[in-house]
């Protein structure tokens, strides 16, 4: 059986990680991104438009407008 002559490659550099860490780490990673970065840095300004600690009529009626927009993106990829 013949071989043909391959050069010795040298080890790659690059890190591998096994799968079941991405598997941990993605979820987390973006939890922290997407959810706790963004809480935290809301409490760093002033809330306007809030009133005793929560959000005043005018910021719930916006949150409804954001929810329909959210919907309406979210259900776009079934049209």
């Amino acid at each position: 059986m013949h071989t043909p002559n391959v050069p010795n490659r040298e080890p790659d550099p690059r890190v591998r990680l096994p799968r079941w860490v991405a598997l941990i780490s993605w979820p987390v990673l973006f939890l922290l991104v997407h959810v706790a970065a963004p809480w935290a840095i809301s409490l760093l300004s002033p809330r306007h438009g809030w009133t005793q600690g929560r959000p005043g009529r005018r910021n719930r009626l916006a949150l409804l407008l954001v929810g329909a927009g959210c919907t309406g993106y979210l259900g776009h990829p079934f049209d």
